[in-house]
């Protein structure tokens, strides 16, 4: 009974206070009186005071709603603001105390904001950092797939050599033959297969007119002897025979007679340079004649003509050379493939190339050495 009395007299002594400070702007306005033009002007009517509500006008006021109709006052304007007195966070900017709540609450969202962002932010970066890493190990991975699939150097030219080495087995061309170069080829091959212990050499038979007719060169040189081999008598193709250019017929026998006497000079140790010299020289002017008569000699003489001339550059380059003389490791001896093979390794010997009118010989040969290398092939593969 005592609370209830002491509650209503609490609101009691609030609605005084709201009552006086209304009062005052009341007592302030103008009296009524007349206008300025002598009549009755409008009578000024006091503001109102703050309605109460809230159901039976005889029951006692609540406290919190007099304070909220309270916070709806404003001294200067009049004018009105949204209060709830039951949410902290409820401002209006005539109220100090809301406006740092709004203040703290906004920085209070704007960290959050923050950290989330900046959380947000190492994240994306650590998903750059693993798709580059990721590009890295495809990159990687790709390289590592040329460098498995893709074959080295030295498979490479063992593939080449495999693939000529077929070529020049089963039917090269025969200006291939002719100029020792698919002879070479073989020849390699055969020495590889006699290196090999466990491969039985066949019994491939050559006869001697064969080999007498084969031109080879010594210490990988390119020189051959060929064209002196019968006691330094040249072979003159019927094109520089037939050469009817005036002094063509007297340079003819200058190099003949020069052949005869290197061939002779080598025998007894050594080659006079003015021979050697004078022998370039005659090559050198038929050469010019028959370059200049093209037009009157057929193809097939005229291309034998210019392998002969070359042929004899190689003969001069041969005597030139120290122990020419020894026309004995010039010659090819044996009776099978394989000590013709045998020999030509144990010094160091080269097919050279062939001269006018012996080219049958070579392709006996070539035959001989592709059985002999098919041969051995045959036998390691059992």
């Amino acid at each position: 009974m005592v609370s209830r009395v002491q509650r209503i007299g609490g609101a009691l002594l609030v609605s005084l206070c709201l009552v006086a400070l209304a009062v005052p702007e009341a007592a302030t306005a103008p009296p009524p009186g007349p206008t300025s033009s002598g009549g009755a002007g409008p009578v000024a009517q006091p503001k109102s005071l703050p309605q109460f509500t809230g159901g039976d006008p005889t029951a006692a006021p609540d406290l919190a709603q007099l304070l909220a109709n309270a916070g709806r006052i404003d001294n200067n304007t009049q004018s009105t603001a949204p209060v709830d007195a039951y949410n902290p966070y409820t401002y209006n900017f005539g109220d100090p105390f809301g406006g740092y709540l709004k203040g703290v609450a906004d920085v209070t969202t704007a960290q959050g904001k923050y950290l989330m962002q900046t959380q947000q932010a190492y994240l994306m970066r650590e998903d750059v950092r693993r798709a580059q890493m990721d590009n890295r190990r495809r990159a990687f991975d790709l390289w590592k797939y040329i460098n498995e699939n893709t074959p080295s150097l030295e498979d490479t030219r063992a593939k080449e050599r495999k693939e000529l080495e077929r070529r020049m087995m089963v039917d090269p061309p025969l200006p291939e033959i002719w100029s020792g170069a698919a002879l070479n080829v073989l020849l390699n091959k055969s020495i590889d297969a006699m290196q090999n212990n466990k491969v039985q050499l066949p019994n491939i038979p050559i006869d001697e007119e064969t080999l007498r007719k084969i031109n080879i060169s010594l210490g990988g040189k390119p020189i051959n002897l060929g064209v002196l081999k019968n006691d330094g008598k040249l072979s003159i193709p019927a094109a520089i025979q037939n050469l009817a250019a005036p002094g063509a017929v007297e340079i003819r026998e200058e190099l003949q007679s020069l052949a005869l006497k290197a061939f002779k000079d080598a025998k007894q140790g050594a080659v006079d340079r003015g021979t050697t010299r004078a022998m370039s020289m005659a090559v050198d002017r038929l050469r010019g004649i028959l370059v200049k008569r093209v037009d009157d000699i057929p193809f097939p003489e005229y291309t034998e003509a210019k392998r002969f001339l070359g042929q004899v550059d190689d003969a001069i380059k041969a005597l030139q050379e120290p122990g020419v003389g020894d026309f004995e490791k010039f010659k090819l001896k044996g009776n099978t493939v394989a000590d013709v093979v045998k020999q030509m390794k144990d010094n160091g010997m080269k097919f050279a190339p062939a001269v006018a009118g012996e080219e049958g010989a070579y392709v006996s040969l070539h035959r001989a050495l592709a059985a002999f290398n098919a041969s051995n092939t045959l036998t390691a593969d059992r």
